[in-house]
């Protein structure tokens, strides 16, 4: 049996987020108008404004392709550019609840409301994380895999899908 769960951001972090790099690219616009000269300011701020929009697309687009497939034994997590696999028992192994605030990023995003990608707490130890909407996560860990790490909402929501295809 296979089930696909979408995970949704929520539109309050989107919206933070959306005028948070409006914001940004508006603030260059003006200081490029303000103190460059006509013809080099204005192919500064053109380049910021295509530069940062092109990130902001991005990150829109991180925030808003959150899967999670269960797929005879396999665990799926993708997170924007990041993915990862498990065998789906990791699931039924014990968590422990760790504040976001403990991990540092290696390699993912963490901007309002949304953390994903490879984060570390300690030394050389990687954890995949999705996080959406918290600061605290739970955190499962097996042998020869990352630790994977999630936010209740996200956790219960793929145990409830992992309980259904079991039985």
């Amino acid at each position: 049996m296979r089930n696909d769960i979408q995970i949704f951001i929520g539109w309050k972090a989107i919206w933070v987020n959306a005028v948070g790099f409006t914001a940004l690219i508006l603030f260059f616009v003006t200081l490029g108008q303000i103190f460059g000269s006509s013809g080099s300011s204005s192919l500064a701020s053109w380049i910021a404004t295509v530069i940062l929009t092109v990130l902001a697309v991005g990150l829109v687009w991180q925030m808003g392709w959150n899967r999670i497939k269960i797929n005879e034994g396999d665990l799926s997590l993708r997170a924007g550019f990041y993915h990862q696999r498990w065998p789906a028992n990791i699931l039924e192994r014990p968590w422990r609840a760790h504040a976001l605030s403990e991990f540092h990023r290696v390699n993912g995003v963490h901007i309002y409301g949304y953390a994903a990608g490879y984060y570390s707490r300690g030394a050389g130890k990687r954890q995949f994380m999705l996080a959406i909407n918290t600061d605290k996560v739970r955190c499962l860990t097996m042998d020869g895999y990352p630790s994977l790490c999630l936010d209740a909402g996200t956790h219960d929501r793929i145990l409830a899908a992992w309980q259904e295809s079991v039985c």
